[in-house]
C-alpha cells in the first residue's frame, strides 16, 4: 500500500503549494480516504499500511487529513 500512496499523491505534490493557497482561501479541507477489504483467509497475508515521507510532507502542506476505513 505504501507504494500505492505514493503513486497517487506524486502528481500533486507538483501543485501542492497552490493546493494549499486554495484550501486557505476557499476554507476546504482534503482528506486522502482509504479503504481496506480483509480476507478471512489466514493463507491471504493482511496489507501493510505505511506513508512515504513525502506522501506526508504533501499531506501535511495541505493540511490534509487520512480517514482509513476497513471491512473484514
Amino acid at each position: 500500500m505504501v507504494e500505492l500512496f505514493k503513486k497517487v499523491v506524486t502528481p500533486l505534490i507538483l501543485h501542492k503549494d497552490r493546493t494549499a493557497e486554495a484550501a486557505a482561501e476557499l476554507d476546504f479541507a482534503a482528506t486522502l480516504q482509504v479503504v481496506i477489504s480483509f480476507s478471512d483467509d489466514e493463507a491471504v497475508s493482511t496489507p501493510a499500511i505505511g506513508f512515504e515521507p513525502e506522501v506526508i510532507d504533501f499531506l501535511t502542506t495541505v493540511e490534509a487529513s487520512i480517514d482509513v476505513d476497513t471491512y473484514g
